[in-house]
């Protein structure tokens, strides 16, 4: 099996999650954690080939033979993580002198945070009770800037007795350090120590009160999403200063794309600009080492602004801002006859990585108001006698090769942040491929006090990608009275109705209530037979079958009106419509309204506990509709069981073929967490998408809409009430996968963790837990349902579980497309927002596909050029 982890990712879509609630299933990522966006090389404008050299490279190379871990970002997006040796991914690594750059990030944080002066403050200031030792020789002007550096001027050699010993056994490092002899005054050469590290960090203890690691816990892992760490302690209680943090290579990549983004991560400047500037600027006298504060700056990586942590044996964190690139390697330092990887062999892998550099077209970045239109310049935010949220939109233009990261700030002009408008840090992120816009808010505060008018700007900076950063935008604030933008919502998210009843729902208006205002509502049917609603409006009596107008009075928020479904007599299923409201341009008009029409016996009908459609003991209907947004032709969703499970029941829908699926239903009782049930869908279709469920008991009808163009799902935990139940656990894992018997159509027996299609391919799935930790996803085993289909896999599709085997998590299909493209086309349906990968074999020549789903999304994903 090929070690590169080159994976296919689906497209990019809305991203929902169900994190909030789903932490007592352990189906959510620790808080915190940030998982890297992920995609392709390709996507990211750099050959797969490329990529496959630098790991063929690592892998079959001599001098590499004791690294294991490979890892490539571009652009703020992972693009490949391979890992050697059967190493595990979250083990902690000791990454030696990496340790080093780390602790000039701290020190970096420490002098923003006022606990450290400067660079400048002398080591006699800041470490008195050593200042003797130091009295009488060139070192008494010894400055904080010098440790960093490593220009102290004391003799030493890292790689020799008695220096190299006593970083390991001296009771008093410090004191070690410091009595060397003087061989020049400080800042005239560059000799690398250790031992000036724990200078350092005595430094840096002294003025934070806190050890290293402690100090990194609090202030720069929490922000980066690094939760799990370890530190080398000394015999005399102090954190190593040069060596022994350790972090898994994910973590490790993170430091350098900290650096990468000058110490801005997430929305948050974890360290200041400037520090980074400073830190990776090379200082050194040296003509041969290029060195700043901690991080190396190779003589011949200078110019192009390139930097690099290393740590003995060859732990590498490469950053090049040229190409947005940080590459890290990972390899084992104690092993007998171990040798550094020097940079010039890590070379090897940089050249090979630049080799595959694709052509990216620059995107450029444009304002826009909130109406989509060009941005004015200035814009005019207007002050009233309430705090007022203006929306503006940044957009990416052009071309849209690999993902964009950006930085967006308030920067101060006469207009004083906190008191005339609120400051504004964040962070906008764009996978390869979206250029839709991003919405800006901009909250202007009261004021009372008459004043002429401020001004301040909207700053973007780039800080991953390829892209070219928008011209500060001026705002410009000037007194009210003002018109305020309208803005026009639905009272419900959904409508249901019974033939020969009526139902209610109001349209609001937010924002000018101060003249008088209509617009138009039109019906517009999903399928046959929704047009026999009719529309009124309460107080004016009559209405249409299609369309009406509402009006608001002056001063009137709230319009109602009332929808009459007539009864036609036939026994069928629910019908759909939408109400969609029409207006001018200077409006802004809520989303289309799903409404429902079912029969008055609908509520009252049987519903089998083990039948299709009927789900958690025949409480709940569920009904689906779907309908092609290019062909315009529509229909209904045939279900079909998954599980038989009265707690949790999962639903298959087909569409077409009895064998391809291509939605998925699942409902959780959450009555232990919020005494909800919580209902979930995913796709495998990027059709429009009406799906319909109904609570019997409850009497309650929720309509749910996938708009076509997306694999992406979605998941409402506060669907309907449920009554308190006992504290829902997972409980043990089996210790091996169900057994289960060959797919249909399948000549050889299936392997008991797989499911199989087409007599070819073996599809796997394994997941992590919120802890890291990697489990085996269980196919469902085959088992018959109404109608006498298979309810686990078939022909095309199959499903697994991670927690129970009435669970469903995640469904995976194969079709047979070569009659369109010769090709066989893979599909993913979610029903979970965990970390999860799905592995496809072709058991005909022994390739294989991979696609990764990060946590905290229900995208399902499509590859229409597999297998051939």
């Amino acid at each position: 099996m090929n070690p590169v982890a080159i994976e296919l990712r689906r497209a990019a879509g809305p991203r929902r999650s169900a994190a909030a609630l789903c932490l007592a299933l352990a189906c959510v990522a620790a808080a915190g954690a940030q998982p890297w966006p992920e995609s392709s090389p390709q996507e990211q404008g750099v050959s797969s080939e490329a990529i496959e050299a630098m790991v063929a490279h690592v892998r079959d190379h001599p001098r590499f033979s004791h690294s294991y871990a490979l890892l490539v970002v571009r652009h703020g997006t992972l693009i490949s993580e391979t890992y050697f040796r059967g190493r595990d991914p979250e083990a902690l690594n000791d990454l030696r002198s990496v340790t080093k750059s780390v602790l000039s990030l701290l020190t970096g944080i420490a002098i923003e945070r006022g606990e450290l002066a400067d660079p400048q403050t002398l080591v006699r200031e800041m470490l008195p009770s050593y200042a003797p030792l130091l009295a009488g020789r060139p070192q008494w002007e010894l400055s904080i800037e010098h440790l960093l550096t490593m220009q102290a001027g004391l003799r030493w050699s890292d790689s020799a007795a008695p220096w190299l010993p006593a970083v390991f056994e001296s009771p008093d490092l410090v004191e070690f350090v410091l009595v060397q002899p003087s061989e020049t005054e400080p800042g005239r050469r560059f000799l690398y120590s250790t031992g000036l590290s724990q200078v350092l960090a005595k430094a840096l203890i002294g003025a934070t009160g806190m050890q290293p690691h402690d100090y990194a816990r609090q202030h720069l892992f929490p922000a980066l999403g690094i939760e799990r760490s370890s530190w080398l302690v000394r015999p005399s209680g102090d954190d190593y200063g040069g060596l022994g943090m350790a972090l898994r290579p994910r973590d490790q990549c993170r430091l350098g794309q900290l650096a990468l983004q000058r110490g801005f991560w997430n929305g948050v400047q974890v360290v200041s600009e400037d520090w980074i500037d400073q830190s990776t600027l090379n200082r050194s006298p040296d003509p041969a080492n290029g060195y700043g504060y901690r991080w190396w700056v190779p003589i011949q990586d200078a110019a192009a602004g390139r930097f690099v942590a290393i740590g003995y044996g060859g732990q590498y964190v490469d950053v090049d801002p040229a190409t947005d690139t940080v590459i890290c390697l990972t390899s084992e330092w104690n092993v007998p006859n171990n040798r550094h990887i020097a940079l010039w062999e890590f070379q090897t892998l940089r050249d090979l990585f630049a080799s595959g550099l694709l052509p990216e077209a620059p995107s450029g970045l444009r304002w826009l108001d909130a109406a989509g239109q060009p941005a004015a310049d200035p814009v005019v935010v207007l002050e009233r006698d309430e705090d007022h949220t203006y929306t503006l939109q940044l957009e990416r233009h052009g071309a849209a090769d690999g993902s964009l990261r950006l930085r967006l700030q308030t920067v101060r002009g006469s207009a004083r942040p906190r008191s005339d408008y609120v400051p504004l840090l964040r962070e906008l992120f764009w996978p390869a491929g979206d250029a839709s816009p991003r919405p800006v808010e901009i909250t202007v505060l009261a004021d009372q006090t008459p004043e002429p008018s401020e001004d301040f700007a909207l700053r973007a900076t780039v800080l991953a990608g390829n892209a070219t950063a928008p011209p500060d935008l001026a705002l410009r604030i000037e007194e009210g009275p003002a018109t305020l933008p309208t803005v026009l919502r639905w009272s419900s998210s959904e409508v249901a109705v019974v033939e020969g009843g009526s139902e209610s729902v109001g349209l609001h208006r937010e924002g000018d209530l101060g003249t008088e205002l209509s617009v138009e509502v039109v019906a517009l049917p999903v399928t046959t037979g929704a047009d026999e609603v009719t529309l009124a409006v309460p107080a004016q009596g009559g209405g249409g079958s299609g369309a009406l107008t509402l009006t608001f009075a002056v001063g009137e928020a709230l319009a109602p009106l009332v929808l009459a479904a007539s009864e036609d007599g036939f026994e069928e299923a629910s019908e759909i419509l939408e109400l969609t409201v029409l207006g001018h341009q200077d409006l802004t008009l809520p989303p289309p309204l799903p409404v429902v029409v079912q029969d008055a016996g609908a509520l009252d009908a049987e519903c089998a506990p083990t039948a299709p459609g009927c789900l958690a003991g025949g409480r709940f209907r569920v009904e689906a509709t779907w309908r092609d947004p290019v062909g315009g032709g529509v229909g209904s969703a045939t279900p079909r069981r998954l599980g038989a499970g009265t707690v949790a029941s999962s639903v298959a829908m087909t569409f077409f073929d009895p064998d391809n699926v291509e939605l998925l239903i699942k409902l959780v009782d959450g009555g232990a967490i919020n005494q909800h049930f919580w209902s979930y869908f995913g796709k495998l279709s990027d059709l429009d998408v009406w799906l319909v469920l109904s609570d019997r008991a409850a009497r309650r009808v929720r309509v749910y809409r996938a708009p076509g163009g997306t694999l992406c799902g979605g998941a409402d935990v506060e669907a309907f009430g449920s009554a308190p139940a006992p504290a829902v656990t997972a409980g043990p894992m089996p210790a091996a996968p169900l057994p289960r018997s060959s797919a249909p159509g399948l000549g050889t027996e299936c392997p008991s963790d797989a499911i199989c299609f087409h007599d070819r391919f073996e599809a796997r799935v394994s997941w992590r837990d919120a802890e890291g930790v990697s489990h085996t996803g269980f196919p469902v085993v085959p088992g018959t349902s109404q109608g006498g289909s298979q309810s686990g896999s078939s022909r095309d599709s199959g499903s697994f579980w991670f927690f129970t085997a009435d669970n469903v998590e995640v469904t995976v299909k194969v079709l047979d497309g070569r009659p369109l493209n010769q090709r066989f086309w893979i599909f993913g349906g979610s029903l979970t927002d965990l970390d999860y990968t799905v592995e496809v074999l072709d058991r005909s020549d022994g390739s294989e596909r991979s696609y990764h789903h990060p946590a905290g999304d229900l995208c399902g994903f499509a590859d229409t050029d597999a297998f051939d």
